[in-house]
């Protein structure tokens, strides 16, 4: 960097405690800056860009977002190079107490009709398989905690396992999942007015019937401030031409409406984990019944 202009501005700061320059730089006795402020205001932070700032954060962007094209609070960018890591933005904390975090994004609005992202990643370019949006990584060091937690509460919990991932209320996945193997809660510790399934499971059963059929694309419509919004309902990498097998949600929902539940969209999905128990069920009815035919059978030829 040029001597010549860090001796500048150290003068420029020494000579004006507080000072306006061009209407855009404003230096305060407390030696924070402020940029592009209104007139009469205040930077609170240590570098305040667009706005006051606050008095807990060392550096403060604001950017207004008023017209159409992109805005940016923050860009940062880094020239690709052959060698080592490169970020362009690189958050870390360290501390004793309260809440470390490295990386903190929001997004609030008073209007709901646009999307709001706190954190928005996007990969591209690697040509071996590793391109991330977001990468999240608990080290092999740490024995408890995860690489991604998501909450939908706000609530944070002290794990006792290592997960990649860990999520804390309802997930949805639109698109094909793998997963080698999985659990499902079922400890009696957390269950409560257990009772037996009554009899019967067996006839209602039969109102169901196992279908062969192809998922088709149909287009959700929803409406933001008049402007008509349509979005295809399934991700694009689902194989439209792959056949399945199932129930339809409709007919379950008659003879086991506790299994059926109606998403925020309308459409409606089944608990297919939750149908096992019944089908044990109403095998166990078949088997008592068929017992008790063979019982009868062989009570008859005795009396022959």
């Amino acid at each position: 960097m040029n001597k010549k202009f860090v001796l500048g501005v150290f003068g420029i700061l020494i000579c004006f405690p507080f000072s306006k320059v061009n209407a855009q730089l404003t230096v305060l006795e407390n030696g924070n800056v402020g940029v592009h402020l209104d007139e009469n205001v205040e930077p609170k932070s240590f570098l305040s860009v667009g706005g006051a700032g606050m008095g807990n954060a060392k550096m403060y962007v604001y950017s207004s977002g008023q017209g159409g094209s992109n805005q940016y609070g923050v860009y940062s960018s880094v020239n690709w190079g052959n060698h080592g890591t490169k970020c362009s933005i690189y958050g870390y904390c360290t501390g004793a107490g309260g809440s470390l975090i490295g990386v903190k994004g929001e997004a609030s609005i008073a209007s709901s009709s646009i999307p709001m992202i706190g954190v928005y990643g996007i990969a591209t370019g690697s040509t071996i398989g590793k391109n991330y949006g977001v990468l999240g990584t608990l080290k092999s060091g740490e024995e408890y905690g995860a690489g991604l937690y998501g909450t939908t509460d706000g609530t944070t919990e002290q794990l006792s396992e290592r997960f990649a991932g860990y999520f804390r209320g309802r997930t949805h996945v639109n698109g094909h999942l793998t997963y080698t193997t999985s659990n499902q809660t079922s400890d009696i510790r957390l269950k409560t007015n257990i009772t037996g399934i009554k009899a019967g499971s067996l006839q209602k059963v039969k109102y169901l019937h196992p279908i062969q059929f192809q998922w088709k694309q149909v287009e959700d419509v929803i409406v933001q401030d008049t402007t008509v919004v349509k979005t295809p309902h399934f991700s694009s990498d689902i194989d439209l031409k792959q056949k399945h097998y199932g129930l339809i949600a409709q007919e379950v929902q008659k003879v086991f409406p506790e299994l059926v539940q109606e998403g925020g969209d309308g459409y409606l999905s089944v608990n297919y984990i939750e149908l096992i128990p019944l089908l044990i069920q109403a095998v166990q009815e078949l088997s008592a019944k068929v017992e008790n035919q063979n019982k009868q059978i062989k009570e008859l030829q005795s009396k022959k």
